[in-house]
C-alpha cells in the first residue's frame, strides 16, 4: 500500500514541509479524480496513518473512512 515516496513521508523520513505536503496531497486528489490508480491507493496509505511533522504532532489526521473509500476505489 502507498508508493515508497508516499510511506517515507508518512514515517517522517522527508522533509515535513506542511505547505508542501498538504499542496502534493491536493495534486493526488486531482490525479485520484482522473483514475490515476497510484494517487488513489496513496491517499488510502495516507488517510489510513495520516502524516506527522517532526514534533509528532499530525499535519493530516488518520482518517480511516477516506482510507476505505480509497482502497475501494483501487479495486475497481
Amino acid at each position: 500500500k502507498g508508493t515508497d515516496k508516499v510511506k517515507r513521508i508518512v514515517q517522517g523520513k522527508y522533509p515535513n514541509r506542511e505547505a508542501e505536503i498538504r499542496g502534493a496531497i491536493d495534486y493526488y486528489e486531482k490525479a485520484a479524480k482522473l483514475g490515476h490508480l497510484d494517487a488513489i491507493t496513496d491517499l488510502g496509505f495516507i488517510y489510513e496513518n495520516g502524516i506527522k511533522n517532526d514534533l509528532g504532532e499530525f499535519i493530516i489526521e488518520p482518517y480511516p473512512q477516506f482510507a476505505i473509500e480509497y482502497y475501494k476505489k483501487a479495486k475497481k
